[in-house]
């Protein structure tokens, strides 16, 4: 009788409830009206969401050892009609890029042509989030991810939606005037009017230095724009170009400037040769140089010295490549899954190998944490608006690339070099490309290991008596195996789960431990010891992506869904797997003073020559010269 219950959990009270037969019977009854009632049309089903209200920043609330409780709480669609609309989409999309818009086709092409966006536009692949009285889905920020997912067959042409949807659709659809809307929106939707976004200048979206692009006002109103972009996408196919210039001549004010839409046609507007990339050969990224720009007061996006909150509110969905690298993923695991079943080796399926599985396990633990950490950031956009998540774009963005390397290294491991892998072949070439652009991932755990101690030092600086409760509890103890975590995140995850979440509690405190040790140790300094900030931001890493596991096997298994315990054994090899990468981070720690400065002592030594010095093993004797 007992095995039809399980634990629900809801907010930090455990109620029993008969789960498996509620669920049952909805599910049935809602497949019922399924069959029964006509499908309504996407702009019909109902996508509210109940809003709930975050603390201003989750990853800085991990580096003061408070994790919100909330985050447990995993956001999930509400409704039948929600779900069977968007996997039609999906299949949909997936048959285009099959029979018509055939990857290798494009790829042969080299660039993405405005025929095949036309297509993509006619199917609704482009501008799903946009909200109109028109052709519009609406779609939430979670559901748009789960339509990019489609797109994994082609990686060129996901980047190039991604692009698309992340830039000036959305800068207009969130802060445009109405009459920008009036006159934009219905051109986002059919196609008429493509945009990019100029904004980057030094290549880094989490630099501090100033815009050198500036916007001067002239007497009759206008603006007239001046400076270099780089690192634009898709600005020959695109209509409108928006740009952030910056406005203020204030050297206080030197972070706040304003975003311009630009004709690509206006005089003193020139995009440069395309710049040859690292993979992705068919997305055009290019230097766009404004000399002298004219624009009106009119074609300013937002208010004036506003420019960076727009810019802060589009990055997430630029940096994150979560949805696109999660669907490259998950086909490349079922390549792989299907090649070692039908495949074999020494008159046995590989499959039948303990180290194959073992390979296919890693590739599923690591698939599964993407894929919690990516809708769990956007499922927080869509259940509060006003979330701060560009610390958390940062954290799914390294996790997510890096993830992808993993899962093509086994794959080939798997599936070793043979005919008809042709798209294998394309995403080992394209991988690189989602780790070393738009920031690399090591500058990005530096800026959230810098961003964290900042957190830190703002808040012991504003009493000697360090009024953070978590901050003093974790330094009374020593972090060698006696931090004793309080147990207050088992209210919120399933029993089952019990040490897992005393795990992540451990992790909480082990990460405000070490900020505040090294800021004691180095003072102000500490900003300048990059390997230390580097380990930081490894370590919110490894909090975030147990947390967001840990919050999707908990409501996988709560709610009774199909092969919820496959959850739960995910969920704790994740949870070792992290605790291991922990263990690995804290000896890092404790012998970084050491290992550091021998490397930085021959890095230095390195530098200073200007060359690698040491002679080649094949020529032990220097000849003269060499000398």
């Amino acid at each position: 009788m007992m095995s039809s219950f399980r634990y629900v959990t809801c907010g930090n009270k455990s109620r029993v409830l008969p789960v498996l037969k509620r669920t049952y019977c909805t599910l049935k009854t809602a497949l019922i009206e399924t069959d029964s009632v006509k499908k309504k049309d996407s702009k019909d089903i109902d996508r509210y969401r109940e809003q709930k209200k975050y603390k201003p920043n989750l990853v800085e609330g991990i580096f003061l050892g408070n994790l919100q409780c909330k985050v447990l709480e995993y956001p999930q669609i509400r409704t039948l009609e929600e779900v069977e609309y968007l996997r039609e989409h999906k299949e949909k999309i997936e048959s285009i890029l099959r029979n018509e818009l055939k990857p290798e086709e494009v790829e042969s092409r080299g660039k993405i042509k405005k025929d095949a966006l036309e297509i993509l536009y006619q199917n609704d692949v482009i501008g799903t989030k946009i909200k109109s009285k028109g052709k519009s889905l609406g779609y939430l920020e979670s559901e748009s991810s789960y339509i990019q997912e489609a797109l994994a067959l082609s990686p060129s042409m996901s980047k190039t939606v991604s692009e698309l949807e992340g830039a000036g659709y959305q800068a207009i659809n969130l802060f445009g005037s109405d009459a920008q809307k009036n006159e934009y929106i219905p051109k986002f939707l059919d196609g008429s009017c493509n945009s990019c976004l100029a904004h980057l200048e030094n290549g880094s979206w989490v630099s501090s230095d100033p815009l050198k692009t500036v916007a001067v006002k002239q007497e009759d109103g206008n603006y007239r724009i001046s400076g270099r972009k780089t690192l634009v996408y898709n600005p020959s196919n695109s209509d409108i170009i928006f740009v952030s210039a910056r406005t203020s001549q204030n050297e206080d004010n030197a972070d706040s400037y304003t975003l311009f839409m630009v004709d690509k046609n206006s005089k003193g507007v020139t995009i440069n040769k395309p710049l040859e990339t690292i993979g992705l050969k068919s997305v055009e990224v290019c230097d766009v140089v404004f000399d002298n720009v004219i624009v009106s007061e009119d074609e300013i996006v937002g208010n004036i010295n506003e420019g960076n909150v727009i810019v802060n509110k589009l990055a997430p969905s630029k940096l994150s490549n979560g949805a696109q690298c999660v669907g490259i993923m998950r086909k490349v695991l079922n390549d792989t899954i299907d090649h070692c079943i039908h495949k074999q080796h020494f008159q046995r399926p590989l499959y039948k190998y303990q180290y194959i599985q073992g390979i296919i396990g890693e590739m599923v633990s690591t698939v599964y944490s993407a894929e919690s950490m990516t809708y769990l950031m956007f499922g927080r956009v869509d259940v509060d608006s006003e979330a701060n998540i560009m610390l958390e774009a940062l954290l799914v963005k390294i996790f997510t690339s890096e993830a992808l390397n993993v899962v093509l290294h086994n794959c080939l491991q798997c599936m070793g070099r043979e005919k008809g892998q042709e798209y294998i072949d394309t995403i080992v070439r394209d991988s690189n490309f989602f780790s070393a652009f738009d920031d690399s991932n090591d500058y990005l755990r530096h800026y959230l290991g810098r961003t964290g101690v900042d957190c830190v030092l703002k808040n012991i600086k504003k009493s000697r008596l360090f009024k953070i409760k978590k901050l003093l509890q974790v330094t009374q103890f020593e972090i060698s195996g006696a931090v004793i975590p309080p147990g207050i995140l088992q209210g919120y995850l399933h029993p089952a789960l019990k040490q897992e979440s005393l795990l992540l509690e451990f992790f909480l405190a082990h990460l405000c431990f070490w900020t505040t040790r090294l800021i004691r140790r180095y003072g102000d300094d500490i900003f300048n010891r990059t390997y230390e900030l580097c380990m930081l931001g490894e370590l919110a890493l490894l909090i975030y992506r147990l947390a967001s596991v840990l919050g999707r096997a908990s409501r996988s298994y709560c709610i009774g869904l199909r092969h919820a315990e496959h959850d739960i054994l995910i969920a704790r090899i994740v949870a070792s797997n992290c605790h291991i990468k922990q263990q690995m981070i804290k000896n890092t720690f404790e012998r970084i003073s050491e290992r550091g400065e021998k490397f930085s002592e021959i890095g230095r030594l390195l530098l200073d020559g200007g060359k690698y010095s040491p002679v080649h093993p094949a020529d032990p004797v220097q000849s003269k010269s060499q000398m």
